[in-house]
């Protein structure tokens, strides 16, 4: 008697344990593939406006728009420069903690609107529509910011799904953006001048 009501407890306690870990399991799945598909949704973002960003610039580069067009051509690029900027903060804070940590855009934008930088390397920029038309020195930035950009895209490209590679992890995204978008506002100028 004793050996059947132990078996009979041994039988549900073992139902109930297989139960609680069936449901953990599929919670486990479920969110990562939640996180996967999150992961998927933030790099469809980033190569969207870093493409963006380039339609822009080969546009302000072949039209050399003037006055008002130049200022709305500004603007429509700063915009996508802040939308790729935010879209990598937001996943590096709600997706993964690891995703590469730059400022890339934000000083990109720097460059729009005039920027002054002092220190071992001391320079001032009006911002690019000032004077209504686009200068050397501005086209040479906007040349250096594009081929900066152009290098993450062709990274992150895939010739399968024509857009970005769907096979990226966060170490191999990381790997891009070290490459190609780590120069700060004095490196990206530097690099103008050459």
């Amino acid at each position: 008697m004793f050996k059947d009501k132990t078996t009979k407890t041994m039988a549900y306690i073992l139902g109930v344990v297989l139960v609680v870990l069936a449901v953990g399991g599929y919670q486990y799945s479920k969110e990562v593939r939640e996180e996967n598909r999150q992961f998927d949704y933030f790099l469809n973002h980033l190569y969207s406006s870093v493409d963006s960003s380039i339609g822009r610039i080969d546009y302000m580069l072949k039209e050399k728009p003037e006055d008002e067009d130049l200022v709305a051509a500004v603007r429509l690029l700063d915009e996508d420069l802040l939308k790729a900027n935010t879209v990598l903060h937001s996943a590096r804070t709600f997706i993964n903690m690891e995703i590469y940590n730059t400022y890339f855009f934000l000083d990109a934008t720097n460059f729009l609107y005039g920027i002054t930088s002092s220190g071992e390397f001391t320079f001032k920029l009006p911002p690019i529509s000032e004077d209504g038309h686009l200068g050397e020195k501005e086209i040479a930035i906007l040349e250096t910011l594009r081929d900066y950009m152009n290098g993450t895209k062709e990274a992150m490209y895939s010739d399968e799904t024509m857009q970005e590679d769907p096979e990226l992890t966060v170490n191999k995204m990381n790997e891009i953006l070290e490459t190609h978008l780590t120069q700060d506002k004095v490196g990206i100028y530097r690099e103008s001048l050459k």
